[in-house]
């Protein structure tokens, strides 16, 4: 089996398999609908990844201490928001309840 041509991606200089092998196998007009499909699917999760909270830091580096000068419950709302946002980024739905639909009973203690 041959080898797939190199060849130099026009957005850049680095060598990229070419447009033809990259399909998987698809025919050309199968390739064209996919792509469409791959690219808007794409176009999402990049959108998603945009809200990630975070830096890019060299490999080696100490890890920077992010969320040291907060106090527990500044914490924990830092937490309960990322938890959010990766729970909407794996394409879920953030469900509104009002406490009173929520499973489980409330109990009252009353002393004396």
């Amino acid at each position: 089996m041959a080898k797939p041509a190199r060849v130099l991606d026009e957005d850049s200089a680095l060598p990229s398999t070419d447009a033809r092998v990259v399909a998987r196998g698809r025919g050309p007009g199968e390739r064209e609908e996919a792509g469409h499909e791959e690219s808007e699917a794409r176009a999402a999760r990049a959108l998603c990844r945009a809200h990630y909270p975070g830096e890019v830091v060299r490999s080696g580096a100490p890890k920077p201490a992010l969320y040291a000068g907060l106090s527990p419950m500044e914490r924990l709302a830092h937490m309960s928001e990322l938890c959010r946002a990766m729970w909407v980024a794996s394409r879920h739905e953030i469900e509104v309840r009002p406490r009173s639909e929520w499973p489980g009973e409330v109990f009252v203690i009353r002393r004396g």
